[in-house]
C-alpha cells in the first residue's frame, strides 16, 4: 500500500508516536490561557455558616474544579480563598488551550446544581452556590517561583493579571474572556462583545467578551469565509473515485495523513459532499484520550437519528434475538447508564456487534461513508473498535474516510495498518504535503479577492512563514486583520504597513498554540537539541549542535521523524515549519538565550570563514558579550574591504556600533574611511565633519591624528588643496610626539598627497620617501598599505613628468611590497597606473585591456571611486587607437560617475579628456566648452596645476591650433 502524494505515490510510513514530557526544569517564555474560579458573594456566605461547614463547601467545590482540570490536562496553580487559578499551556501547551480553559469553567458551572443539592443533603443548610469565572491569554514567565519549601511552579504576567480584573466584571453564571481568548475560540464558542472596558491598574482599557456557549462545528477561522481548496486536485479526484464506486457496492478505507492545517478536513467537505450516500462524521478531541469511544458518539447518534435504521435494528431482534436489544447496547457509545447484568467485557461485546449490525443495516439500504477527523487524538478503545468493524467495508458499499496527522500514537497506527492488511477491500491512502508556492498565492489570492493587496515583500515573507501550510496562510491573514493592518473598506481590503510592521513580532496565537504543543511533547534530551537549533537559526548544521551537546544521530532521525526537522542542503537542518523556530525561541527566558547564544559562539569561533565570522558577532551580541562582538564585526568590515565590498564593509561596522556604542568614535572614524574609499566622498566628509569635535575634546592623541589625516583625504578627494595640507599638517603635529608609526605615516603621506596636490612636486617626493622611511621593515598590514601608497604616489610623480618607464617601476615597487595578497582595492588603483604609464609609452592595445579589467572589476567589486578616472584614461587609450566614438563615450561616462561621487577633480578631468578628443576631431568649439569647464572645476577645487594644463590647451584650441604632440601627457595631469 502506498500514500498518494498529489501526483506520485510514496512509501507508507509508520505513524509517529505522541510523547507527553516533563517541562524543563527552568523557567521559559509561555502563551497561557489563564482560568479565574471564584465563588460569589463568599463573605455573606462566611458571615452565615459555622467556618467548618464553608470549608467542607470549598472542599467540595475545588474538588469539581480539580477534576475539570484533569480532564482538560490543565495545570492548578494555587487556591486563594474562594478562589481558583488554572493554567492551560504551561507546563504543557495544546493547540486549544483557551478552549480548554472554557470547558473546564462551563463544566464546573453545569455542575453547581448538583453541588449544590449534594451540600444542601450532607450540611443539612441549603447554601446557593454561584460561580463566576474569567479567561485570559498572553505570554507570562512559568516557572519554579519562590524559595526552599514554598518553591513551586506557577506563572507571571499579563494573561494572568487580564484574567483576575476581568473576573470582577463577570457576573454570577458568567465567564468572561478578553480579545485574545476570544480570537483563539473563534469558530469553537458563541461569544457576545461586552465592548472596550477599563480594568484596575492597567492603562490601556480591554475588549471583552462573554461566554455564551460552544459551538457544534468548527467554523472557518479565516477572513469570514471559508478557505477554497487549492492544490489538491489529484488527491480530491482519488477521494470522489472512492466515494463513487460505493453506487456499484464496493466499499473500502481511505486514510488521509497530513499535518495540521494542511487541508485535510476541507478536502473532506469538498470530496464527500453533495453525494448519493449517506454521510456520519466523528471527530477526536485533543483531550479525548481517556473518554472511551469519544469519536464514535456523532456518528452512531447520526446513525440513530435515521428511524428506519432503528427499526431495521428492531427487525433483527425480532429474528435473532439477543441478550441485550441492540439499540439498548448502543447506549454505551452514548454515555448511558450500563446494564447492570452484564460485565464490562459482555456490555462492550454486545455494543460492537451491535453497532456491526447498525453499518451494515445502513449500507445495504444506502451507500454510506463513516468518516473519523483527527484519529491521532483517538483513544485506544476507538481504535480497537475501528479494526473490529473495517472487515465490514469489504461486504457491502460502506467507505470508512480516517484522518489524522503524523504525530498520532503507534498503537493506532499499528492497529489500522494491521486491520487494512486483513481488508479485502480497496484501501487509499492519501498524503498532503505543503502547498507550492504558486498554489499558496493562489490561496492568498483567492482568501483577499485580489493578488495585489499585500506588497510583494509582505506577500513574500507570509508565503515563506507559511511553510505552504493553508491553515498558517489564513491565520497570519487573520492576524493582520485582528490588529488593524488588513481592513475591509467595503470595496476591498486595505493594508496598512505601519500596523502591519507592529504586529510582525508576534504569532498568531492559534499558530503559537499548535506549534509549541508540538514542541512540548519532546521529552528534554530532544527539547534542548531544538532549542540550542533555534538559536542558531531557521536552518543550522547538526554538527555545530553535536559538538556543543554530543554527538547523536538517532535524536535528529527521531525529530526528522517527528516532523520538527526537516533535512536540508548539504547535511543541513531546517525547522519543518518556518514559524515553528520562532516559537521555540520565544519560549527561552533571556538568560536561557544568553546562555545558549554564548554556547554557538563558543562553537563558531573555532570555524573559519567569512559566514562564520558574521555568525559569532551575532550571537555574540545576543550573548550579551557587546565589546566581543563589536570587535567581530569590526574584524568582519576589514576581511569585507580587503576582498573589495566596500557596502558590505559599512553595513558590518553600522552593526559593530549598535552593538557597543563605547566603541563607537573608533568605528565611526573606519567607516568614514570605508565611505572614501567607495566614492561616498560627500558623505565621507560630512560624517568626518560630525566626529571631530567629539574627538578633539576627549579621544587620544592618535585617534584624532587618524582622524584628521582621513579627513585630508576627503579633502583630497573633493579637490580642496589648501584644506588637504590643512589637516595633514595638524595630524602629524599630533602623531610625531606619540611614536606611533601609523598615525605618523597616515599623516606624512596625507600631507605629500597635499603638496602635490598643489603643484609642490618635489617637497611631496620627499614626504613621500621620509613616509616609506618611517614605516621601514614593518610587517603590519595597514603600515605595508601606507608604504605601498607612497611608493604608488612616486610612481604618479613620474608619470605626471612625463617619465613613463619611471613610473612603471615604481608600481612594480608597490605591489612587490604587498607580496602575494594585495587588497582588491589597491590591485586596482596600481592596475589602472600601469595602464595610465602605458598609454603614455604608446603601448596602447595593453594599456586598454588593463584599464577595462580596472573598470569591470570596480564595478563588480563596488569600488566605484576608481571609476571616473579609470574611464577617462581608458577613453584616452581608445582616443589614440583611432576609436573616437568608444572614447568619448568612456569620457562622458567618466564626467557622470565623478558628479555622482562628488569627485571634482575626477569630473575635471574627464572633461578636459572630451575637450582633447573634441579637438582631434576637429570639433574646436565642443572642445573649448569642455576645456573651459575643466578649467573652471580644477580652479574651484584649488588644483593650480592641473588647471594651469587644462588652461593651456584652451588657449591652443582657441588659437585655432591642433592639439600639441604630448597631447597625451597633457591629459594624464589629473590622474
Amino acid at each position: 500500500m502506498g500514500y498518494l502524494c498529489d501526483d506520485r505515490e510514496m512509501p507508507m510510513t509508520s505513524a509517529l508516536h505522541a510523547k507527553t514530557a516533563s517541562p524543563p526544569p527552568r523557567g521559559e517564555r509561555r502563551l497561557v490561557s489563564a482560568l479565574f474560579l471564584d465563588v460569589c458573594g463568599f463573605t455573606r456566605i462566611s458571615e452565615q455558616l459555622d467556618p467548618e461547614l464553608v470549608t467542607a463547601l470549598l472542599n467540595r467545590l475545588f474538588e469539581r474544579v480539580d477534576a475539570a482540570v484533569a480532564r482538560y490536562d490543565g495545570y492548578l496553580d494555587k487556591f486563594i480563598g474562594d478562589a481558583a487559578l488554572v493554567l492551560f499551556g504551561a507546563p504543557s501547551a495544546h493547540e486549544d488551550d483557551a478552549e480548554r480553559a472554557v470547558r473546564a469553567a462551563l463544566d464546573v458551572l453545569d455542575e453547581l446544581p448538583d453541588l449544590e443539592e449534594r451540600l444542601t443533603k450532607e450540611l443539612g443548610v441549603r447554601v446557593p452556590i454561584q460561580v463566576h469565572a474569567a479567561v485570559g491569554t498572553g505570554v507570562v514567565v512559568a516557572g519554579v517561583l519562590g524559595a526552599g519549601e514554598a518553591a513551586r511552579y506557577s506563572a507571571l504576567g499579563d494573561g494572568v493579571n487580564v484574567a483576575a480584573r476581568l473576573l470582577n466584571q463577570a457576573g454570577p453564571g458568567e465567564i468572561w474572556v478578553d480579545l485574545t481568548t476570544a480570537t483563539r475560540l473563534r469558530g469553537r464558542a458563541v461569544l457576545e462583545s461586552r465592548g472596550v472596558v477599563p480594568l484596575k491598574g492597567r492603562e490601556e482599557p480591554v475588549h471583552c467578551f462573554r461566554v455564551l456557549g460552544l459551538t457544534a462545528t468548527d467554523e472557518s477561522r479565516g477572513l469570514g469565509r471559508r478557505a477554497p481548496l487549492i492544490g489538491r486536485e489529484r488527491a480530491l479526484g482519488a477521494l470522489r473515485q472512492a466515494a463513487e464506486r460505493l453506487n456499484v457496492g464496493v466499499g473500502g478505507l481511505v486514510t488521509v495523513l497530513g499535518a495540521a492545517g494542511v487541508g485535510k478536513s476541507r478536502l473532506l467537505r469538498d470530496g464527500l459532499s453533495d453525494g448519493f450516500w449517506s454521510a456520519h462524521a466523528g471527530r477526536c478531541i485533543s483531550y479525548g484520550r481517556a473518554l472511551p469511544y469519544h469519536p464514535w458518539l456523532d456518528v452512531v447518534a447520526s446513525l440513530l437519528a435515521d428511524e428506519s435504521l432503528v427499526e431495521g435494528l428492531e427487525h433483527l431482534d425480532q429474528h435473532t434475538p439477543r441478550a441485550t436489544p441492540r439499540v439498548s447496547a448502543l447506549g454505551l457509545f452514548l454515555g448511558e447508564e450500563a446494564d447492570d447484568r452484564l460485565d464490562a467485557a459482555a456490555r462492550r461485546e454486545a455494543a460492537v456487534d451491535a453497532l456491526r449490525d447498525l453499518l451494515t443495516v445502513a449500507a445495504r439500504a444506502k451507500p454510506t461513508v463513516v468518516s473519523l477527523d483527527d484519529l491521532h487524538w483517538a483513544d485506544d478503545a476507538s481504535v480497537e473498535l475501528l479494526d473490529a468493524l473495517l472487515p465490514i467495508a469489504a461486504k457491502a458499499p460502506l467507505l470508512f474516510v480516517i484522518v489524522r496527522r503524523p504525530e498520532g500514537g503507534e498503537e493506532a497506527e499499528a492497529g489500522l495498518t494491521q486491520a487494512a492488511a486483513r481488508l479485502g477491500a480497496p484501501h487509499l491512502g492519501l498524503e498532503l504535503g505543503p502547498l507550492s508556492e504558486p498554489d499558496t498565492r493562489r490561496l492568498v489570492a483567492r482568501l483577499l479577492d485580489d493578488d495585489a493587496v499585500l506588497p510583494e515583500a509582505r506577500l513574500t515573507r507570509l508565503i515563506r512563514r507559511s511553510g505552504g501550510v493553508p491553515l498558517f496562510v489564513e491565520e497570519q491573514l487573520r492576524h493582520l486583520q485582528d490588529e488593524g493592518a488588513l481592513t475591509w473598506s467595503g470595496d476591498g481590503w486595505v493594508f496598512d504597513a505601519g500596523r502591519a510592521d507592529q504586529s510582525e513580532s508576534t504569532l498568531p496565537p492559534t499558530l503559537h498554540a499548535l506549534l509549541a504543543a508540538r514542541v512540548d511533547r519532546l521529552p528534554p534530551h530532544l527539547r534542548a537539541r531544538v532549542e540550542l537549533g533555534a538559536v542558531f537559526g531557521e536552518e543550522f548544521d547538526p554538527a555545530d549542535i553535536d559538538a556543543c551537546l554530543g554527538d547523536d544521530t538517532d535524536d535528529w532521525d527521531t525529530l526528522c521523524a517527528e516532523g520538527v526537522l526537516a533535512p536540508a542542503r548539504a547535511g543541513r537542518l531546517v525547522f519543518a515549519r518556518p514559524m515553528l523556530q520562532e516559537v521555540v525561541y520565544s519560549t527561552l527566558l533571556r538568560p536561557q538565550r544568553q546562555a545558549l547564544h554564548a554556547q554557538a559562539a563558543e562553537r563558531l569561533a573555532r570555524v573559519s570563514g567569512a559566514r562564520a565570522q558574521h555568525a559569532l558577532a551575532w550571537h555574540l551580541e545576543r550573548a550579551g558579550q557587546a565589546a566581543q562582538a563589536a570587535r567581530v564585526w569590526a574584524e568582519a568590515a576589514r576581511s569585507a574591504s580587503h576582498v573589495g565590498a566596500p557596502s558590505q564593509a559599512i553595513e558590518l561596522l553600522d552593526r559593530a556600533m549598535r552593538a557597543d556604542p563605547t566603541q563607537s568614535s573608533a568605528l565611526a572614524l573606519q567607516r568614514a574611511r570605508l565611505l572614501l574609499r567607495q566614492g561616498r566622498v560627500t558623505e565621507g566628509r560630512e560624517s568626518l565633519d560630525a566626529l571631530l569635535p567629539s574627538l578633539r575634546a576627549e579621544a587620544p592623541a592618535v585617534l584624532l591624528s587618524r582622524a584628521l589625516s582621513e579627513r585630508a583625504l576627503a579633502a583630497y578627494l573633493a579637490g580642496d588643496g589648501p584644506e588637504i595640507v590643512r589637516f595633514a599638517e595638524e595630524a602629524l603635529l599630533l602623531a610625531e610626539p606619540t611614536g606611533d608609526r601609523l598615525a605618523h605615516a597616515e599623516a606624512l603621506r596625507r600631507l605629500g598627497m597635499g603638496q602635490e596636490f598643489c603643484g609642490e612636486e618635489a617637497l611631496a617626493q620627499a614626504t613621500y620617501r621620509r613616509c616609506v622611511t618611517v614605516v621601514g621593515d614593518a610587517e603590519d598590514r595597514a603600515l605595508i598599505e601606507l608604504a605601498a601608497g607612497c611608493t604608488n604616489d612616486l610612481g604618479e610623480l613620474e608619470r605626471h613628468a612625463g617619465r613613463y618607464e619611471a613610473a612603471l617601476g615604481w608600481y612594480e615597487r608597490s605591489l612587490a611590497l604587498w607580496g602575494e595578497d594585495p587588497p582588491a582595492f589597491m590591485l586596482l588603483i596600481q592596475t589602472m597606473n600601469a595602464g595610465a604609464a602605458l598609454v603614455g609609452l604608446r603601448r596602447l592595445p595593453e594599456a586598454i585591456v588593463r584599464l577595462e579589467s580596472v573598470v569591470v572589476e570596480a564595478e563588480r567589486a563596488g569600488a566605484r571611486s576608481v571609476l571616473p578616472e579609470a574611464l577617462a584614461l581608458l577613453a584616452l587609450a581608445l582616443g589614440a587607437e583611432g576609436q573616437p566614438a568608444e572614447a568619448a563615450e568612456r569620457a562622458a561616462a567618466a564626467r557622470d560617475e565623478a558628479q555622482r561621487q562628488g569627485q571634482h577633480e575626477g569630473e575635471a578631468f574627464a572633461c578636459r579628456v572630451l575637450g582633447l578628443l573634441a579637438a582631434t576631431r576637429g570639433e574646436l568649439e565642443e572642445a573649448k566648452r569642455w576645456l573651459g569647464e575643466s578649467v573652471d572645476v580644477f580652479g574651484a577645487a584649488g588644483r593650480a596645476v592641473e588647471e594651469q594644463h587644462s588652461r593651456e590647451a584652451l588657449i591652443a584650441v582657441t588659437a585655432g591650433e591642433a592639439p600639441p604632440r604630448g597631447w597625451l601627457a597633457w591629459a594624464q595631469r589629473a590622474g
